[in-house]
């Protein structure tokens, strides 16, 4: 199934059009690591696929998640669900794996980035449907969420060449020579924030000692602001103008938006375990490595 790639992308033939594909980054209003990737076609024949270069300049992206599975059998489950590079067909011809959008580097590697976990991957994504019964996907919407490590960083998208990047319903392609239709790509998008690991403090890709003494530094100087008398009954809410600005978003290691005692209590007990598993002796010599078999699950740290 390697090579199928872009063969369904051809498999309605239309007369040329002019048309213009839009593809954006958006970050999310609620997660600042979250980004959706999303795509506008302004006119003519729909897309039928897309191969796309995804990349960040620092850090790295953790997942693609959000995007539709299989083919179109209705306007609420209509999308780009099919996974050229992925997907698994018996022989009788029945899919037994839908695969994911990410591409496999062995699959072709001199035009295949990384993959999950690295700085950069590779999707495959086309839409199948039966002509006459189902219209396809619709002209604007979301391809699928990736998730990165790290902010303030550089989001890029380009088309991937070898993979015929953008290919319409007539079969052409945004990397034919002189395509009828236009594309915005390549393109790098900012996107702000900070953090990203719930407590890396000081945003080093390690958890340990600096960022325990960092949190309990501050909720110490917390209580002394606001006067609270027990850890039970102490917020720390982010933006406020007395304690606020002692916290950074890494510590809200449950992601409810808050930083407060619940978030002291993980990191003091996720430490206390992390001394037991490793038998170290001292605070000062130890560090929590994300991807420590023994210790990094601990951590909800790329």
């Amino acid at each position: 199934m390697k090579k199928i790639l872009f063969v369904l992308a051809v498999l309605l033939l239309a007369a040329p059009a002019m048309a213009s594909v839009t593809i954006n980054a958006v970050q999310s209003a609620t997660d600042p690591c979250d980004v959706y990737i999303t795509y506008v076609n302004t006119e003519g024949p729909n897309v039928r696929a897309f191969a796309l270069d995804i990349w960040v300049d620092d850090g790295n992206i953790l997942a693609i998640e959000d995007y539709n599975v299989g083919e179109c059998i209705g306007d609420a489950n209509c999308g780009y669900g099919i996974f050229m590079g992925t997907i698994e067909i018996d022989s009788g011809g029945d899919v037994t794996n839908d695969g994911t959008p990410v591409a496999e580097l062995s699959d072709l590697p001199s035009d295949t980035l990384p993959g999950l976990d690295s700085n950069g991957v590779t999707t495959e994504m086309g839409a199948l449907y039966k002509l006459g019964e189902f219209p396809g996907p619709k002209q604007t919407g979301t391809m699928y969420k990736v998730s990165v490590s790290k902010l303030p960083c550089n989001l890029c998208i380009r088309t991937n060449v070898s993979r015929a990047g953008i290919v319409l319903e007539n079969g052409s392609s945004s990397e034919d020579a002189g395509p009828p239709f236009t594309t915005n790509l390549p393109l790098c998008v900012p996107l702000a924030g900070a953090g990203c690991c719930p407590g890396d403090t000081d945003n080093d890709i390690d958890i340990d000692i600096d960022d325990f003494y960092k949190f309990l530094g501050d909720l110490s100087y917390a209580y002394y602001l606001t006067g609270l008398n027990g850890p039970p009954l102490y917020l720390i809410a982010p933006g406020d103008p007395n304690t606020g600005f002692l916290w950074d978003v890494c510590l809200d290691t449950n992601t409810d938006a808050d930083c407060d005692i619940d978030d002291s209590y993980k990191i003091l007990g996720d430490l206390s375990y992390a001394y037991y598993l490793t038998g170290l002796n001292g605070p000062a010599v130890y560090l929590i490595a994300p991807g420590d078999p023994n210790t990094g699950f601990l951590w909800p740290c790329p």
